[in-house]
């Protein structure tokens, strides 16, 4: 069932659906939210990281022959937590020089 609903969200994504991104906010925000504040960021970092995750993902569901091959909430954050480690190495590398 919930491999339905992804399915059916991936084409929301695609056709630029609003339904479709309420969706991704509603259910996956928190967790993203979470993570990053686990990791030492703020709200605003949060925030900041899933609205780059989501690019991300219209990006990749936009590639020719884009297939979901897990979960889309653990897509959503694989493309997040990467994001946020980005950042956190920028931020690294600008305290060190």
């Amino acid at each position: 069932m919930e491999q339905n609903i992804d399915h059916r969200i991936i084409e929301g994504i695609r056709n630029r659906e609003d339904a479709a991104f309420k969706y991704l906010q509603v259910s996956f925000q928190d967790s993203i939210r979470l993570m990053v504040r686990e990791m030492g960021g703020t709200p605003e970092d949060a925030k900041d990281v899933f609205s780059e995750g989501l690019i991300a993902l219209i990006k990749l569901i936009d590639q020719p022959g884009f297939s979901l091959s897990c979960k889309l909430g653990t897509l959503v954050y694989a493309l997040c937590k990467k994001k946020w480690e980005q950042q956190l190495e920028k931020r690294r590398a600008v305290r060190n020089y």
